[in-house]
């Protein structure tokens, strides 16, 4: 069980076993004070105070950048600013170094500081922030027949920061408050469970990344094709000498990339009785690795231009 108290460290007690109908008595968990940082936050280049602000301490930048979307993390504590953009937050972990924020109409920050240690009351961070920038374009398939619906998602290695949006019923997406930055941007159906079961890869099966610029204050027009929209279902059956191969991991890698940025990739699995699926494949060439329990090794696959099962 994990314990979190105003003003202390998050505790963590030993394993418990818990049975059903039974009430557990005696646990006890040690707790100890944490470290408070307090100061303020500001519209950069001004002394002008932002209220309502979420703000977190952490150990490590990621770690920080994570508290804001997951809420209470285990390595750190989260305050917000008042009325005249001050803040003061309670519990910080000993050795958090970064002061994130989060606020509406603001790109997101994070500030590096000192490591903190248990008890100490850090006072005078200053954190500024800025609206950012923003990125909007049409998001067109292969043939440029505009995607409406169409989730586009922008990342941003050096900054660290994410976004995500959906396109309009004219395929358009914008993104707002966005750090100033080189981002890669990937388009993938909302309508794909791959979506929600996590699996990362189907999503960006077939996916041909883009990069964009965002400027400080300005706005980034990037259209994006998606290759792997409307693409051929792929339905087919594998076997060794007749006899079907089950639960064989299959990844089809396309042949004709056009650089780094291309994947053109795409995951299937087979059932109990051989057959996979690959959802959508985007015409071209590919070597499509198997990997079963009794069989492994490379196919070729030719996907033709038709927007229809193959």
């Amino acid at each position: 069980a994990v314990v979190q108290a105003e003003g202390y460290q998050p505790a963590e007690s030993a394993l418990l076993t818990i049975e059903e109908g039974i009430a557990k008595k005696g646990v006890i968990v040690h707790v100890s004070r944490g470290a408070t940082v307090s100061g303020r936050v500001v519209r950069k280049g001004t002394d002008e105070g932002i209220p309502g602000t979420t703000v977190v301490v952490g150990e490590g930048k990621e770690t920080s950048f994570l508290g804001l979307l997951q809420g209470f993390g285990d390595l750190t504590a989260i305050g917000e600013t008042d009325a005249n953009g001050n803040f003061r937050v309670t519990g910080a972990v000993d050795g958090s170094d970064h002061v994130s924020v989060l606020s509406d109409g603001f790109a997101s920050a994070s500030l590096e500081i000192e490591p903190v240690k248990e008890m100490e009351e850090r006072q005078g961070v200053r954190v500024e922030i800025s609206a950012g920038g923003t990125l909007t374009g049409r998001v067109t398939d292969r043939h440029g027949n505009i995607l409406p619906g169409r989730m586009v998602g922008a990342m941003a290695p050096e900054s660290q920061d994410f976004q995500q949006t959906a396109t309009d019923a004219a395929g358009i997406y914008s993104m707002e408050n966005m750090n100033p930055g080189t981002y890669f941007l990937v388009s993938a159906s909302l309508d794909d469970d791959s979506l929600f079961k996590g699996d990362l890869l189907s999503t960006l099966g077939g996916t041909r990344f883009t990069t964009a610029f965002v400027p400080e204050g300005g706005v980034a027009t990037v259209d994006i094709v998606d290759p792997s929209a409307g693409g051929c279902r792929v339905r087919g059956r594998l076997e060794k000498s007749g006899v079907p191969l089950p639960g064989a991991a299959l990844t089809a890698l396309g042949m004709e990339s056009t650089g780094m940025l291309d994947i053109r990739f795409s995951t299937a699995k087979s059932d109990e009785n051989g057959e996979f699926e690959f959802r959508s494949l985007a015409p071209g060439e590919y070597t499509v690795q198997v990997e079963a329990e009794d069989w492994r090794g490379p196919l070729a696959l030719v996907v033709v231009d038709l927007p229809e099962d193959f």
